[in-house]
């Protein structure tokens, strides 16, 4: 009797205490004691749930908690996130035991993508620089982008399985800069690095990264041992490429980056090979694993909408004929082709939403005061999908971006984010989307395979929203 009054009295006192701290947040669905958010649970911690409309009216922004002391805010309303995300405070990235001690290393958040501050300044205007140099975002990459989809052109032919079809080439562009090498997809190591790297993308925020206690004693889950061993592959390919460097003739990033790390060895030196190789991992997530999928709905979506297919095809020829190779110089005149990738694009909505965003400090938004530590997340789904801006958002229409034969352009297509935080993949990712999309209309066909239609509606959504496996019909369009 004594024990059940205790335990209904504990019980009690908890769920006042919780109902009294989330009282202070914006609205949101059902949460718990202890457990937090029980949306959240089911969903697994994947960003697809940022999709689900039944959430929207919770207004602009709405409250998810993940157990009794992380919040996430997440922002509905494009004008606010715009606001918000362009202010210092809101630039602060997770410092979660996960990420200073799984993705990161010995209690330091490492890399670009979940670093903040001083470190994350240094090392995105050094990274950027350094891949400007060497050609990041020029036309010297044109020819390498056409040797990489030439090379996956010429192994697609009839019935054939897209799943990860781009991840290799999409890689292979930016790793040529980054290592002067290309991946063979016929490689076991390479087949192992992409399927570790799809493992990473099809999954959401590992949620045992906000219980330090359970983390510390459980052991590490499949997707934690998948980091571990791309980061160690990392590490392979950098010790690879250190037996043969000149550091008075840098090749590639490897190289002028282990030259800055020998030109200054102090300890407080925030340049080391820890941090280079978990750059060299934000590297394929910037910079490959959007765009791969990006583009494996392209396919899916021109053999769902042929007249789509054809008059991109038509353009095209009158404007490249059928043998001249297509340049980024090219965007401006393939107004339909621009149109038709801007609405794949928010058609699919590859990041359903931004990368977590924490408060520095505390900040009052609207009638509510949050505290350091809070986290938000830009609903980038709803921007995309908003009626309003996107009529019949549903409703795959590329004419939406097309106005007197002009390209129509929208504020809140924002595929690549939102503030000061924006993908700094994201003029590459805009090159390669041209030049691998044109170059395969140019040479290909795509057709919907008899009894197996894609369905756009069955996907995968972790970090990015991924189509599951379909199967599509290619020829090459000279033998139409």
């Amino acid at each position: 009797m004594i024990f059940w009054l205790l335990f209904t009295c504990t019980v009690g006192v908890l769920f006042y205490l919780h109902h009294a701290k989330i009282r202070r947040y914006p609205p949101g669905p059902l949460s718990l004691p202890i457990v937090g958010t029980v949306d959240t649970l089911i969903n697994g911690g994947k960003a697809g749930i940022l999709a689900e409309q039944k959430y929207y009216k919770y207004g602009p922004m709405m409250s998810f908690f993940v157990g009794s002391s992380t919040v996430f805010v997440i922002i509905n309303d494009f004008q606010l996130a715009k606001d918000l995300f362009l202010r210092d405070e809101f630039s602060g990235r997770l410092k979660t035991w996960w990420h200073q001690n799984v993705r990161g290393n010995q209690g330091r958040n490492l890399g670009i993508i979940n670093t903040d501050g001083t470190v994350w300044t240094e090392q995105r205007r050094f990274a950027l620089k350094q891949l400007r140099d060497l050609g990041f975002g020029r036309k010297s990459l044109d020819s390498i982008m056409i040797e990489e989809v030439d090379v996956l052109i010429d192994q697609l032919d009839g019935l054939t399985s897209m799943d990860s079809t781009f991840n290799t080439p999409i890689i292979n562009v930016l790793w040529q800069i980054v290592a002067s090498k290309r991946f063979d997809p016929q490689e076991p190591r390479t087949k192992k690095l992409m399927g570790l790297l799809n493992m990473q993308f099809k999954h959401g925020l590992n949620r045992l990264a906000f219980f330090p206690l359970l983390g510390k004693i459980l052991p590490y889950n499949a997707i934690d041992k998948s980091l571990f061993e791309l980061k160690q592959m990392m590490r392979q390919l950098i010790h690879e490429h250190m037996h043969s460097i000149d550091l008075d003739n840098p090749r590639d990033f490897i190289d002028v980056y282990l030259k800055e790390i020998q030109s200054n060895p102090k300890p407080s030196h925030n340049f080391d090979i820890e941090q280079l190789i978990v750059i060299c991992l934000d590297f394929f997530q910037a910079g490959a694993e959007t765009t791969s999928t990006t583009l494996l709905w392209a396919v899916m979506l021109m053999a769902l909408y042929p007249k789509v297919q054809q008059k991109c095809q038509k353009e095209i020829d009158e404007i490249l004929g059928g043998s001249r190779l297509p340049t980024i110089d090219d965007m401006p005149k393939l107004v339909y082709v621009m149109a038709t990738l801007m609405e794949i694009q928010r058609f699919s909505k590859v990041a359903p939403g931004s990368l977590p965003h924490m408060l520095i400090q505390d900040v009052q938004v609207m009638q509510y005061k949050f505290k350091k530590g809070t986290i938000f997340i830009s609903n980038l789904t709803k921007f995309l999908n908003d009626p309003i801006i996107f009529p019949n958002p549903e409703e795959f229409i590329v004419e939406r971006f097309l106005e007197d034969g002009k390209l129509k352009k929208y504020e809140e297509f924002v595929p690549f984010g939102i503030g000061k935080r924006i993908c700094m993949g994201e003029s590459l990712a805009k090159n390669e989307l041209f030049i691998f999309f044109v170059r395969t209309l140019q040479r290909l066909n795509f057709k919907v395979a008899e009894g197996l239609k894609p369905n756009p509606q069955k996907y995968t959504a972790g970090i990015t929203r991924i189509p599951d496996p379909y199967y599509v019909h290619i020829s090459k369009r000279s033998e139409i």
